[in-house]
């Protein structure tokens, strides 16, 4: 550049001027030919054209293939011989044309054209290419490490040609599981390879059997949990992931999102879905290199894409139930951790209080055949329990830990509070709410260790469920009436929800989906009580209408409608009203 500018002492040399010239000369020279460049001598060689001569004129790679194909062609030849331009050097001597060459058929696949001589011929088919098949590019599980020395004493990820990659763990540095001795020794390493659940692409483990040669605790593999939980935090973190015996392993994201309240068959879901999705990805880079190589001239040979089933993906998939058990088995390693964090926690507004049966029923023995939970503001966990079965005596531990949590002291009684601290006012109970009145002596029964009792909505309802016959056909309407009455649908969530569903286009959705488009994004609230009484007692009234009509109607039919058991067509759904202004004195209903 500064050659070439007019101020250099070297611009106004011609001498120098011209070596500038030469050398961009030899430069451009060097310059590689285009593709254009040997298709047109492709063309004028197989319309007979004269060979070239000098060097630097044949190609390489993929053209030197196809001219030398022109060059050997009995067509060519033929063509070459008649328009006087074949070459008396040591190649066309025996190249010359015979008998048998002139009368050959082409063998080059060029197309020839009619030219008797093509000098400047600048059109012709493009080479003929042979077929081609495009890889699915499918991944599969990759293949293990075959020496010691690849996992012994590492964490390394081996990529592979066609698989998804191998993470191999082979520390030799933890304690051993029975005896926690550290003179642990590496034996062999292990010929397969341990799936690893996640929520995204699967994870695929190698490890390396351990043996203890201070006890004789058997043998273990490098990633089992009771001995990955001897590592350092570094190396745990490297694995992240909790494996148990000879199932499968579970990432630690997917413990976390069961931690924060994701159920296993959500994350199972999660983990179907973005496997089919990586499926279709996956389709669709393959239909894109097809077309590539189609437009590159190549016969791309068409093949249908594997199905997801026969992709092998599915089998990749999380499953539920040893999310479930990776969940239970990293309890145990970071059980004090978690119970400390569920010690700090604490609730300012209110509390609530719940037992169940179901969740505990395979729970070895008879001591665990009830929980007990107790949640707080939001829905957040204060305390889990199993217990032998719902009665009062089971909870005194439990309540008073969390009385002493919220920093309050209660009387004698265990009802009533000496100070209330930070202790929420009201406790939502699933059973024993009734009992006392407010300034009687009985006072005190009105309170749950220091907190105001109340019956929660949801116990209510179950309570008069389970007063109507569970055959009668209008149960399920008036237990759905019921609940409507006592909760009310925020306003501001229901018209979000139309208009996500107006801007996607999802106004032709079935019952069913509406319902849970309902339940998962709309948030409930409890009105006023003067009107949920209100509008309990018109749905009563109107049940009772229709048990009067119901017994009418079977009456006008010649049925006399004495002793009716709960079968019966005219059986009222509505039996008895109790008082809902405090008394305790059954209303009959007519009925």
């Amino acid at each position: 550049n500064t050659a070439l500018t007019s101020r250099s002492p070297y611009y106004s040399c011609p001498q120098f001027r011209l070596y500038l010239v030469a050398a961009v000369i030899i430069i451009m020279a060097k310059k590689g030919r285009t593709e254009g460049h040997w298709r047109d001598l492709a063309n004028k060689l197989a319309a007979g054209g004269a060979t070239p001569t000098g060097k630097g004129w044949h190609p390489g790679g993929e053209w030197k293939t196809t001219i030398d194909k022109i060059l050997k062609c009995p067509e060519t030849i033929r063509r070459q011989s008649s328009n006087g331009n074949g070459q008396q050097t040591l190649l066309s001597l025996f190249n010359r044309p015979t008998s048998t060459a002139m009368t050959s058929p082409c063998t080059c696949g060029w197309v020839h054209g009619n030219e008797t001589t093509a000098p400047n011929t600048t059109t012709a088919a493009a080479p003929l290419r042979p077929p081609k098949e495009v890889d699915f590019n499918i991944l599969c599980k990759p293949d293990p490490r075959k020496t010691v020395g690849d996992v012994r004493g590492i964490y390394k990820v081996y990529p592979q040609k066609g698989c998804f990659d191998l993470e191999v763990f082979g520390y030799t540095n933890g304690k051993c599981p029975h005896c926690k001795s550290s003179n642990i020794e590496a034996k062999n390493i292990n010929p397969s390879v341990k799936l690893i659940y996640t929520t995204g692409k699967p994870r695929f483990v190698q490890g390396i059997g351990l043996e203890c040669q201070a006890c004789d605790g058997g043998r273990w593999q490098s990633y089992e949990k009771t001995y990955v939980d001897s590592l350092s935090k570094k190396q745990q973190s490297e694995l992240g992931a909790v494996v148990a015996g000879k199932r499968n392993g579970v990432d630690v994201d997917i413990i976390m999102q069961m931690r924060v309240g994701a159920t296993a068959s959500a994350i199972a879901r999660q983990s179907l879905a973005n496997l089919t999705k990586l499926h279709a990805q996956w389709e669709d880079e393959y239909e894109e290199n097809c077309r590539i190589a189609a437009e590159r001239g190549y016969d791309v040979v068409e093949r249908a894409f594997p199905s997801l089933e026969e992709s092998g993906l599915p089998g990749f998939a999380a499953k539920a139930d040893i999310i479930t058990i990776g969940l239970l088995r990293d309890y145990l390693s970071t059980k004090d951790e978690l119970l400390r964090e569920l010690a700090s926690l604490r609730s300012e507004i209110s509390m609530a209080i719940d037992h169940q049966r179901k969740v505990v029923k395979h729970a070895v023995g008879n001591n665990g055949a009830s929980s007990f939970t107790v949640v707080g503001d939001g829905g957040i966990l204060l305390g889990y329990y199993v217990v032998p079965d719902d009665g009062e005596q089971w909870l005194k531990h439990a309540m008073l830990e969390m009385v002493q949590r919220h920093g309050a002291v209660l009387n004698d009684d265990l009802k009533t509070v000496a100070s209330q601290g930070n202790l929420p006012k009201v406790i939502y109970v699933d059973k024993m709410c009734c009992g006392g009145t407010e300034g009687s002596r009985a006072d005190a029964v009105r309170y749950f260790y220091g907190m105001l009792k109340k019956l929660d909505v949801f116990h209510l309802i179950q309570r008069i469920g389970k007063e109507i016959n569970c055959e009668h056909p209008r149960k399920g309407d008036f237990l759905k009436r019921l609940s409507e009455c006592i909760f009310t649908l925020v306003q501001e969530d229901v018209d979000a929800l139309k208009q996500a569903r107006d801007s996607g286009g999802y106004n032709n959705l079935t019952p069913k989906q509406e319902k849970a488009d309902k339940l998962h994004y709309v948030r409930t609230k409890i009105e006023n009580p003067e009107r949920i009484v209100s509008k309990i007692l018109v749905v009563v009234k109107g049940q009772i209408a229709i048990d009067r009509e119901a017994k009418k109607q079977s009456m006008m039919a010649g049925d006399a409608c004495e002793d009716i058991n709960t079968a019966h067509r005219a059986y009222p759904l509505i039996l008895y009203l109790l008082c809902l202004q405090g008394t305790e004195r059954g209303v009959e209903t007519g009925s």
